[in-house]
């Protein structure tokens, strides 16, 4: 197997996505069911029927989460490769949702202006291509008022926390997250400088929720 630089490089084929999603599925009851929680319990005025666009969403892990504190919520799904989204298919319909997917890139959503509630995005920004045409982005599928709510690796983790989690992949995951995983982890953004750029694209009262190797970063639109 070739070793890539970043997870933003690697060939996302049906068996690659398949394994991912196996991989995390084990994954989410210590993160994207923590996280889900936490940006409940920060916006629990979301309007029912809200729209929850999940940004390089993958198979929905987090979008799903999310969707059990919500009133009959239309969840979106955004990612670049068709294998992830037909996953994400699948399990909304083992939980008895669905999932609208889009195949395009972040920094050109195939979504109307203003026609989000609220936006997620999971371990991403560090890798987007034009992060600020991302941000841009996510400004223009808001509504006033929506949210977005962005996880990342940190810039400024905690070294301790960074090296039990390396382990943990080193000694957990599949080969090509294994090959991967300290690179794209290198990539991680502080969430200082994420501040800046939200507000910078159009967003107001960003503020960071969590502070941890990841960080939980809530912009409101303006």
């Amino acid at each position: 197997m070739n070793i890539r630089r970043t997870m933003s490089e690697i060939e996302w084929d049906d068996q690659t996505c398949q394994t991912y999603a196996r991989y995390m599925e084990t994954v989410v009851p210590h993160d994207h069911q923590k996280f889900a929680a936490r940006i409940a319990r920060d916006w629990p005025e979301v309007p029912a029927g809200a729209t929850v666009v999940d940004i390089a969403g993958g198979p929905a892990f987090l979008s799903l989460e999310l969707a059990p504190y919500l009133t009959e919520p239309r969840l979106v799904v955004i990612d670049l490769a068709p294998r992830m989204i037909e996953i994400g298919h699948q399990r909304a319909a083992a939980r008895g949702r669905a999932v609208e997917g889009h195949v395009c890139p972040a920094e050109a959503l195939d979504l109307g202006d203003a026609s989000a509630d609220l936006v997620l995005c999971k371990h991403f920004v560090r890798l987007a291509a034009d992060l600020d045409a991302c941000l841009r982005e996510m400004v223009r599928i808001l509504r006033p008022g929506g949210r977005a709510y962005l996880i990342d690796f940190s810039a400024d983790r905690p070294w301790l926390g960074a090296l039990l989690l390396r382990s943990w992949i080193q000694l957990t995951a599949p080969p090509f997250l294994r090959a991967n995983f300290g690179a794209t982890m290198a990539l991680g953004l502080s969430p200082a400088s994420l501040l800046v750029r939200l507000k910078a694209a159009g967003f107001r009262d960003a503020n960071v929720l969590r502070r941890s190797v990841s960080y939980l970063v809530r912009a409101v639109r303006a």
